[in-house]
Order: C-alpha cells, then structure tokens, then sequence
C-alpha cells in the first residue's frame, strides 16, 4: 500500500487530476441539488474527463458549473435516488444506463468523493450489451422454431419419422401413427430397419431381408449420402392387424440444431393408386370402344358414299336422259314441269361420286340407258320401240355392250350381271 500521509495536499490533488482526466472511463464529478425538502432534484457539473466526453459527445466547456437538467433535460432521475442512497450510506451502487435512443449501453457506478458530492464513472457495454441481446434473439428464434417444427410435425398430414446418426427413431407423428397402426409409445427409440423389417409383408420377411435392411442404414450412416435419399418411391407394408397397404416414401437429411438427422415422410395411396389402376382399365376399355366405333363409323361412311354415288349415277345416267326424251312430247305445261323436274335432279345429284358407274365407263350413253332397260327385263323388240330405233340396232348395241363389259362367255346372262354389278 502506498503510504500518502507525507505527500503534500497540492501534489495529491495533482495526482487526483491527471488520473481523473485519463482515465479509459468516462467520468463526471457532480455536486447534489436538493430542494426545500431536502430532496436531490439535479447536479452540477464540477468536471469531466476526456473519456467523457467522448463516450457522452458533450464538450467539457460547455457542462462546467452547469445543472444536468440543463444540458440533459432528458436526464434519468433515478440518478438522483441512487444518489440519495449513496450520500446517505456513503456506500457506492451500480446501475446500467443507456442513451436516449438506446444505442449505446453503460455501466454506471456512483460513489462519493466527500459531502454533497458524486463521482459517476461510466463503462460502456454496448457490445456486451448487445451480444447478450443477440444471443436471448437466437434462442427466441430457436424456441420459435422448434415449436414451429414440433407444430408442423403433429399437424403434417403426412407420415413424419426423425431418425438419428445411429438409426434410432426420435420423433414418430400422430398421423404415421396411424398410418402404420404402430403407436409411437412403441416406436420411439427403436432403430429404423427393425420396425421396417417388422412392416415387410409376412411373405418377404427373412433373415437376408433383415440383414439388407440393416446394410442400407450403415452405408447410409458411414458414408452420409446414399443414391436412394431425396427419391420418391412406392412400398408396400403390411400392419401389424395384416391390412396391406401402399405409401409414397421419401427419406432426406436435415440438421436440426446443429445435430444430424434424417427425417423420412410417407403418405398413405393405397386408394389413390386403386382409383389409378381402376382408371387405366376404363381408359383401355373406352380406346377399346372408340376404335370398334371408328371402325363402324368407317363402314357406314363407305356405304352412305356407295349409296350417294349409286343414286348419282342412276339419276344421271338413267333418269335424266328419260326426261329429255319426255320433255318433246306433252304439252307445253307438261315441258314446264318436266324441265322444272329435271333442274330438281341435278341439283340434288350435284358433287356426288359415281362409284357404280365406275365400272361401266366404257359404255356411251345411250348403251348406259340400255343397259338399264336390259336389267329390267326388256328385250330388243322393247327397247327399239322405246329409243325409236330397230330391232336389230338395239340387238346389235346389246353385243357391243356384252364386249365392252368383256363377258366371252355366251351362258353368262346379261340382265344378271347387270344387276350383281349395281348391287356390288
């Protein structure tokens, strides 16, 4: 200890000054205002150090000899009340303080030099300060999210098992619960590939079965990636009650909380994949349908045609040329009508095909007229009277016809092949 009673009180008070003025803490010498009542309601300035001034961004000249209230009108009262405690006890306290705008933190310490009189030295904590908040931030976050996560898990709609770095399940959601009928009092802390050797159908259950499982995880867990991860697939299990079902399944790595785990999510679509299959087969059975439709359509297509061309030709070949003979007979009123009958026909007959006479371009006209009169059983005698020529003229178109048609044979009857061939 240094022994101070042979320094004089000049050099002392010299000391005092060259420690207050470059101390690293800010630092204020005030005096006590008090009232009528005896109360402390402000403080003088007596002085303040160069460390003050920095931190507080005041200038010393313009606090000296000046109230607190003046320069601060803002000023925390409860510096008055821990003034009072410190006067009266003559026993320093400590309080933390911060600026108007809380941007910067102190830690403040009041102690008495001697009556009526504070010195208040200021530490500023701002940076521990706000590390601390920083800190109570992340672990409001973290309990947020965990309750958030916790939250997702229970209400997911899906399957949800968290698995650990060594396979044990740590988390089993109400919904997988019931999905697998297993509850999850019996699922927690067991490893992974022994419920899922217990949800293999009975059939595929074997003692390679349950080593392959037990391979997968430690590939798994040795090398942390695995081809299968992050891939949907489709499983079969079997519950415990024997129902069979079909999951969607997909297995992915997640870091919670600095810890390593697997989460791995499965959605029950035996229904789905039923309504699937029951889909496929009525889709089959209606292209099925629609081909034997088309087929039919095609058929009626072709006939209609096939009609349409017949009437065509008929028309043209066989009716039009009657009325032309017919419109220079009767009377005028008669040719009208005819003529009148005639633009009729040909507009209903306009655009059709002729597929009947296709067979039959060979002939003229008037061997086509014939051709008709032959089909319907006229003979020569007839069909010379009705074409105005002779007998042996309409039997000499007959042979020409039976030539164009190339029918050598003399037993083939022409009237039957003429109407096989309108009706092929």
């Amino acid at each position: 200890m240094i022994n101070t009673r042979n320094v004089p009180r000049e050099t002392m008070a010299a000391g005092f000054d060259a420690l207050f003025s470059n101390m690293l803490n800010g630092a204020a010498h005030l005096k006590a205002c008090r009232d009528k009542s005896a109360r402390i309601i402000d403080f003088t300035f007596l002085n303040v150090n160069r460390a003050w001034e920095k931190v507080i961004g005041v200038r010393r000249s313009r606090v000296i000899n000046r109230n607190m209230s003046e320069v601060f009108p803002d000023f925390n009262t409860d510096w008055c009340r821990f003034a009072e405690q410190v006067l009266a006890k003559k026993k320093g306290v400590q309080f933390q303080n911060s600026n108007r705008n809380r941007e910067r933190w102190y830690n403040v310490s009041i102690y008495t030099p001697q009556a009526e009189e504070i010195m208040l030295i200021f530490d500023d904590i701002t940076e521990f300060q706000k590390a601390q908040d920083r800190m109570r931030e992340t672990e409001e976050k973290v309990r947020s999210s965990e309750q958030k996560f916790k939250s997702i898990i229970e209400q997911s709609g899906d399957g949800i098992v968290l698995i650990d770095a060594k396979g044990a399940i740590v988390e089993y959601n109400p919904m997988m619960e019931r999905i697998s009928g297993i509850p999850r009092s019996q699922a927690i802390g067991r490893k992974i590939w022994d419920l899922q050797y217990e949800f293999l159908p009975k059939g595929k259950r074997s003692s390679q079965a349950f080593k392959m499982l037990k391979k997968t995880y430690a590939d798994l867990f040795n090398k942390g990636t695995a081809d299968w991860l992050n891939r949907m697939r489709v499983v079969v299990i079997q519950r415990p009650d024997g129902v069979v079902i079909e999951l969607q399944h997909v297995v992915s790595p997640i870091i919670i909380n600095g810890e390593h785990l697997y989460v791995a999510f499965s959605r029950d679509v035996t229904d789905l994949r039923k309504a699937e299959k029951e889909l496929e087969e009525q889709n089959r059975q209606l292209e099925a349908k629609n081909t034997a439709l088309l087929e039919v359509m095609e058929r009626l297509e072709a006939e209609k045609k096939r009609i349409v061309d017949q009437v065509r030709s008929n028309v043209e070949r066989l009716v039009l040329p009657l009325l032309g003979r017919l419109s220079g007979r009767g009377t005028d009123e008669d040719r009208k009508y005819l003529a009148l009958l005639e633009a009729n026909l040909r507009e209903i007959t306009a655009g059709f095909g002729n597929a009947v006479s296709a067979n039959m371009n060979r002939l003229t006209q008037k061997e086509t007229e014939i051709c008709d009169m032959i089909k319907r059983g006229l003979s020569c005698k007839e069909i010379g009277r009705l074409m105005s020529i002779s007998h042996r003229t309409a039997e000499t178109h007959r042979n020409r016809i039976r030539k164009k048609l190339e029918i050598a044979d003399p037993s083939v009857n022409l009237q039957t092949y003429l109407k096989n061939l309108q009706n092929g």
